[in-house]
């Protein structure tokens, strides 16, 4: 909240975050995260200035950060793995898991459908080679057919793992961000909308203004 008041960004709340905050006015009792949404402009300035901006020990994992996350998300976490040093638990009032929130992005939609529909084409050439890498690995020969197709042909070994998944990404990105000019009826969670293959139904016009609402001890 304060990083974004301090550089006009909007943030909402969305998923079992949001639902907690209007009923329950705070977490969800057997929920364990956050989740936060942003537009594609805002979501950008706030990866750009959060490294200067986070409290001392938090940073974002992306698709270009050395812990390689390819989840169509980022996430804002104050470490990885389980802690143990006595010294940190008490920081973190002995809690031994990592503590922050998942940032997702919302992205212009095409109107046109047949533009809709190449633009999940071209996303899906990148997503599925990501998956069969993760789920295969480089050897197998479904994932070196999907990675040919989109120009990465080639003999692998287990160190090309992440700089192709991060390539990949990068280039997922780029096609999710291809209207972020363009004035568009509805905006969509890019990776997670190419999968549904449903239409889109969010509208933009829906967040243009924001509430506050009480979540434990804040707003």
């Amino acid at each position: 909240q304060r990083v974004c008041q301090k550089h006009n960004l909007l943030y909402y709340a969305i998923g079992g975050t949001c639902i907690g905050a209007i009923r329950h006015k705070g977490f969800i009792p057997w929920d364990d995260d956050i989740d936060i949404g942003m537009m594609r402009c805002d979501y950008l300035k706030f990866l750009s200035i959060a490294k200067d901006e986070l409290p001392e020990g938090y940073e974002v994992d992306s698709y270009d950060s050395p812990v390689h996350r390819y989840s169509g998300f980022s996430v804002v976490t104050n470490h990885h793995g389980t802690l143990f040093d006595p010294g940190l638990l008490e920081h973190y009032y002995m809690c031994p898991f990592p503590a922050g929130f998942d940032l997702y992005v919302y992205d212009n939609c095409p109107e046109d459908p047949d533009e809709r529909q190449k633009w999940r084409r071209d996303g899906m050439r990148y997503i599925l080679p990501m998956e069969l890498i993760k789920k295969k690995g480089l050897k197998d020969r479904e994932t070196k057919d999907a990675l040919k197709k989109v120009g990465y042909g080639g003999s692998y070994s287990e160190e090309d793992y992440y700089p192709l998944l991060r390539a990949l990404a990068e280039k997922t990105d780029l096609i999710a961000g291809r209207y972020a000019d363009t004035n568009t009826r509805y905006v969509v969670q890019y990776t997670y909308y190419i999968r549904d293959n449903r239409e889109p139904f969010l509208e933009k016009k829906w967040y243009d203004e924001v509430g506050k609402v009480p979540f434990e001890v804040g707003t």
